[in-house]
């Protein structure tokens, strides 16, 4: 049995006590395993976790899907309260620095820590370079193909490297995978790289089915044209499951609920899923 719980979401669910914030954060428990799945915004993720009577003192890994403050912004909080210090894992080129531009104004969006703050804490980290196994039947997976013509990375998104500011191409991005007798479950922070981009080289990469999709993508400004794409490709696809999150957008949701033979739902503050 595999149990993913919201720790943080932009939407609130019926658990009033909880609090929303802009990002996304799961706790993803298997039988042997457990690991947080982006840590949100700030420290009300863990505020969620205690208010849900989560204990985080034994947790195996964190998974970071890319360096934005919304995904990776908690992390700080969560090493420095001691709640935990477990495995990092991020992709390659997470520490360079992310802005969003308009204009002359740049805006700096990354989580908030550095390769200093690693070796501070003592912390065990992973750089992901193309798929690694993190535990039985849990694998990370980075270095996307760019190959569909209507997923395309806005120019606003730009990072700080050593030639300058460049446009993100969002390298760093991961998703996890998990392995299960009904296909594969798969976790995304925001699908940057394309939500189609994604499925289609997992899927290449595994040779397996993709049962269930979990997490933000990044559909919320998108133009009609690109949610029916995406939703056509979900679709045909075979995934059987959607659980939506942060900043997927209330259109694309609302476009999925036009078919009846779709599973999904909005997996907001509190809320959580049983699959087995």
């Amino acid at each position: 049995m595999i149990k993913i719980t919201t720790l943080m979401d932009d939407v609130s669910s019926h658990q009033t006590a909880l609090q929303a914030a802009h990002g996304l954060s799961y706790l993803v428990e298997l039988a042997n395993f457990r690991f947080i799945f982006d840590c949100g915004p700030d420290s009300k993720t863990w505020q969620n976790a205690a208010q849900l009577g989560r204990n985080l003192d034994h947790i195996d890994a964190v998974v970071l899907s890319h360096d934005h403050f919304d995904h990776a912004g908690g992390y700080r909080s969560l090493i420095e309260k001691k709640h935990c210090v477990p495995v990092l894992y991020t992709g390659s080129g997470f520490f360079y620095k992310k802005y969003r531009q308009e204009g002359i104004k740049y805006t700096d969006l990354s989580g908030g820590f550095g390769p200093s703050f690693i070796s501070k804490h003592g912390i065990e980290y992973h750089e992901v370079q193309s798929t690694e196994k993190i535990a039985e039947g849990v694998e990370l997976v980075s270095g996307f193909s760019r190959s569909v013509p209507f997923e395309k990375i806005p120019d606003c998104y730009v990072r700080q490297t050593a030639q300058g500011l460049v446009p993100d191409d969002f390298s760093d991005e991961i998703c996890a995978v998990l392995h299960s007798p009904k296909g594969m479950i798969v976790l995304v922070g925001c699908a940057h790289p394309g939500i189609v981009n994604m499925i289609g080289t997992i899927k290449d990469r595994f040779q397996e089915p993709v049962y269930a999709v979990f997490g933000g993508i990044h559909l919320k400004a998108a133009a009609d044209a690109q949610i029916k794409q995406t939703a056509a490709f979900l679709k045909a696809a075979g995934i059987q499951i959607f659980g939506f999150s942060h900043c997927t957008g209330t259109k694309a949701e609302q476009y999925l609920d036009q078919d009846p033979h779709i599973q999904h739902c909005h997996l907001a503050v509190g809320d959580c899923v049983f699959l087995s």
